[in-house]
């Protein structure tokens, strides 16, 4: 390698080093929070997100609720057809 190279190098590892001192000192100097007081921020900062929901309306609730029944009873009704079919043609194998 050459010196120019070396020094490069050697330069690149000071500036990184430097680099992460700051950065840890930064993470140093953040005040201690207490859990009482992130505890309390923790509910002022979800509460303002939920104030933040777009409820559905009434109709549009019931509209939704209805589909989700419907298509739970479909599926249950599914399910347990092919059940039952499977149950008939294991039933007629098995017999022979």
């Amino acid at each position: 390698m050459s010196k120019a190279v070396k020094k490069e190098s050697a330069s690149q590892k000071e500036s990184e080093a430097q680099a992460k001192a700051k950065e840890s000192k930064k993470k140093d100097a953040q005040p201690s929070v207490s859990k009482l007081e992130s505890g309390k921020l923790f509910v002022q900062e979800s509460w303002a997100e939920f104030r933040k929901i777009q409820w559905p309306t009434l109709p549009k609730a019931i509209n939704q609720s209805l589909v989700v029944l419907a298509t739970v009873t479909f599926l249950a009704l599914l399910v347990t057809s092919y059940d039952w079919l499977a149950n008939v043609i294991l039933n007629l194998i098995l017999q022979k």
